[in-house]
Parts: C-alpha cells; sequence; structure tokens
C-alpha cells in the first residue's frame, strides 16, 4: 500500500512575534537558526538589522526640542547596542487630512542598525506628547545594502 506524500512546514518565530515559514523542508529543532532574542533560543550570533523609522512631531515645536527628542532616542538605541546612521529632517509640510485637530506637521526620518528589536523606542513615542504619529519599520536586507548600512545581513 502506498501512502501520500506530505510536505512538512517548518515554522520560526522571531523577538518580534512574527512567524516565517522556512520554504518546503523538515528540519529537527537543532536545524533551525534563530537570532537569539527571544525565549527558546539557541544563542547564535545576531546580525545587524537595519530600521527606518519616520516620525511627526508638532509643527509649532522648536527645532531644538526635535533635536533632543533626536538625542534621546539616540540613546535608546545605544542602550540595546544599535546605532543612528541617518538623520534627515524634513521640515515642516501640511497633511493631505487632519489628524488629532492639526493640519501640519516636522518629519524627521531616521535610520538605526541594531541586533536586537528597537521595541523601547517604539514604546517611548507612543507615550510621546509632541509626536503626532511614528512609523517604524524593519528594511528588507537589498533595501539596507542599497542604502549603505554596512554588516546588516539579517
Amino acid at each position: 500500500m502506498s501512502y501520500p506524500l506530505f510536505k512538512v512546514h517548518v515554522w520560526v518565530q522571531t523577538g518580534l512575534g512574527i512567524l516565517h515559514r522556512l520554504p518546503n523542508r523538515s528540519a529537527p529543532c537543532s536545524e533551525v537558526q534563530s537570532s537569539g532574542d527571544h525565549p527558546g533560543s539557541r544563542g547564535k550570533a545576531l546580525a545587524l538589522r537595519a530600521y527606518e523609522l519616520m516620525i511627526i512631531f508638532k509643527s509649532d515645536l522648536e527645532e531644538s526640542v526635535v533635536q533632543t527628542n533626536i538625542n534621546k532616542l539616540e540613546g535608546l538605541a545605544n542602550d540595546v547596542g544599535g546605532t543612528l546612521e541617518k538623520v534627515d529632517k524634513r521640515g515642516v509640510r501640511r497633511f493631505a487630512f487632519e489628524i488629532k485637530h492639526m493640519w501640519e506637521g516636522f518629519y524627521v526620518v531616521l535610520e538605526f542598525v541594531s541586533p536586537k528589536p528597537l521595541d523601547e523606542i517604539d514604546r517611548t513615542l507612543r507615550l510621546a506628547d509632541d509626536v503626532i504619529r511614528h512609523k517604524f519599520m524593519r528594511l528588507p536586507v537589498p533595501e539596507a545594502h542599497k542604502r549603505g548600512l554596512v554588516g546588516t545581513t539579517n
């Protein structure tokens, strides 16, 4: 008697809680490489990750206050072994629609490189009164290399 073949998928959970499926192969848990930043990790070396952060501050803030907030975020990144690679202050821009009863904001784009997730920065920005909105995203490896964030492998 012949039994049907089944494809076995291996799922790996990253430190951010995202599940990734390994492509069409089965592997025992010892073969699965982990980044080492979540429970049950095997303690392998951590690769640097590139992050981009766009922040919209209130438009009535002075630039010194914005710079102070950027310095605080840089310190939080340094606490987990990360570095602030680039700061792009884009200035005051008008919104397409009203956000929190405001029509304009001061835009800042930051690029970080870190071996660990930058959760504390995200938490700090959610609680900040001077921040209208922020968007934190991990850059894909090809985009990180294209931007010159060297050493970024994962």
